[in-house]
């Protein structure tokens, strides 16, 4: 059998690395925070887009559907860069080019960071960072707020700078803190292999599994901090090349 130490230790190594790989990364400070307006067709995502950003951006009509594509508005908030994304309603449709449109916006809403949601709040996502957001709260009709969700008007702009600090909010718990060490995607790719390794060694019942696995987790950690040898730089630089015979 195994060293129960030596399995106990990798098992401890493996959390310790599972905890740095849930830190928030450093390519969000780059790239921006993805928030992404989601609803029903016809619920006001794009008037409210053109609320946040202050300018005709996005295509606003009384006809459901309107919005095939999704749009991307690039603005800072407090000094925190977001990517604001206007996204084709969610429904059932037989249409061919709003249908595709439909499947690109599910997508963007599993990857967003920040999810309003325009719909029926019962009928919400399941999102961790999910924002209800009561929208064209100046009608009539609209003067009731579900519970939990924030009214917004895009016309009188009520409820946009309550959104805008929620938003925020959400914004300044995912970034990381200026004094924090982030990781970027080479080095959470290089961090996630030394995990999986640790954590099948700590399984393993046979010695020769173990050290196989301890071996790959060193290797895993020479790529991270660039111990690894000349021929494994040069595998890494000529693999995104196709060159001919």
């Amino acid at each position: 059998g195994t060293d129960p130490a030596l399995s106990c230790e990798c098992a401890a190594l493996a959390t310790e690395l599972g905890e740095w790989l849930d830190r928030p990364r450093i390519e969000r400070l780059r790239d921006g925070l993805r928030v992404v307006v989601a609803g029903p067709p016809n619920a006001g995502k794009s008037s409210l887009v053109n609320a946040i950003v202050g300018s005709e951006r996005a295509i606003v009509t009384p006809i459901p559907g309107t919005t095939r594509d999704h749009i991307e508005v690039p603005l800072a908030l407090e000094g925190i860069p977001l990517v604001l994304t206007d996204t084709a309603g969610i429904r059932d449709t037989d249409e061919e080019v709003e249908r595709i449109g439909v499947d690109r916006a599910r997508g963007l809403m599993d990857a967003a960071d920040i999810l309003l949601w325009l719909g029926d709040p019962r009928g919400a996502p399941v999102h961790r960072r999910l924002v209800p957001v009561h929208s064209r709260a100046d009608l009539p009709e609209r003067r009731t707020v579900p519970d939990g969700s924030l009214a917004v008007s895009a016309v009188t702009g009520k409820g946009v700078p309550a959104l805008l600090r929620c938003i925020g909010e959400h914004a300044k718990a995912i970034l990381p803190l200026d004094d924090a060490l982030a990781l970027n995607r080479r080095q959470a790719t290089h961090l996630a292999e030394a995990r999986t390794e640790l954590a099948d060694a700590s399984a393993a019942v046979d010695f020769v599994l173990v050290a196989e696995h301890l071996r790959s987790a060193r290797a895993a950690f020479d790529r991270l901090t660039g111990r690894a040898g000349v021929e494994d730089l040069l595998d890494a630089i000529f693999g995104r090349f196709c060159l001919g015979k």
